[in-house]
C-alpha cells in the first residue's frame, strides 16, 4: 500500500511490529518543488498557482500533511530504530539504485539472485517508470536539485535557516543530500 498518511493515523499494528513500512523521503527542497508541480499541473488548490504563494505556504504547518518537517520527521524520529521500518531517500536510491535494491529485499526478508536483483534495477529506473503508462502520472524530471531551477537566492537563504532550526539535533540531518 502506498500512503502519505500522518504518523498518527497508521494502524496500531504498526507500532506493535506487525507489516513493515518501506519509508522513501525526498530532501525538502526537491519536495517542494515537486508537489508545486504536481499541484500546478492538476489545476486545483488555485490559490497555490504561483511559485512564491506556495513556496510560502510550504513553510508553515497548514499544508496538507503539514510541512515536510512536520510529515518526516516524527516517523523518522519515533521510528528509524524499530525492525519493521526501512527509511530510504530518493537521493540514496539515485547515487546507489542497486544497493538500495538489495537492501529492500533484505528488508522483505525476500533474497533475489544477481539476475533477479538487475531486473528489477533496470525496471525501476526513473526513465523506465516514465517510459510505462499510468493512469495516474506523477513523473517529471526525476533528478536531484531541481530545486535550483525555482528557488531565488532569497527563498534558498531563508528555507535554510528553517531547515537548520527544526533539523538541529536530528539524525535525519546527515541523511538528506541537497545535490548529487
Amino acid at each position: 500500500m502506498m500512503s502519505h498518511e500522518p504518523v498518527d493515523v497508521l494502524p496500531r499494528q504498526i507500532f506493535e511490529g506487525k507489516g513493515r513500512v518501506l519509508f522513501v523521503m525526498r530532501n525538502p527542497k526537491d519536495s517542494a518543488v515537486s508537489f508545486w508541480n504536481f499541484i500546478k499541473d492538476r489545476q486545483f488548490l488555485e490559490e497555490y498557482e504561483k511559485w512564491d504563494t506556495f513556496f510560502e505556504a510550504y513553510l508553515r504547518s497548514d499544508m496538507l500533511n503539514g510541512n515536510w518537517f512536520d510529515y518526516n520527521l516524527p516517523y523518522y524520529e519515533q521510528h528509524r530504530n524499530k525492525k519493521n521500518f526501512l527509511f530510504l531517500t530518493y537521493e540514496e536510491m539515485k547515487l546507489d539504485h542497486k544497493g538500495c535494491v538489495v537492501r529492500i529485499c533484505d528488508f522483505l526478508s525476500r533474497p533475489l539472485s544477481e539476475e533477479q536483483v538487475d531486473k528489477v534495477v533496470e525496471n525501476t529506473t526513473f526513465s523506465s517508470m516514465k517510459a510505462t503508462k499510468q493512469k495516474f502520472n506523477v513523473t517529471r524530471k526525476g533528478i536531484v536539485g531541481d530545486w535550483k531551477s525555482r528557488f531565488t537566492v532569497a527563498q534558498n537563504k531563508r528555507f535554510d535557516a528553517i531547515y537548520n532550526q527544526r533539523m538541529e539535533g536530528s539524525a535525519l540531518a546527515k541523511r538528506i543530500i541537497f545535490e548529487t
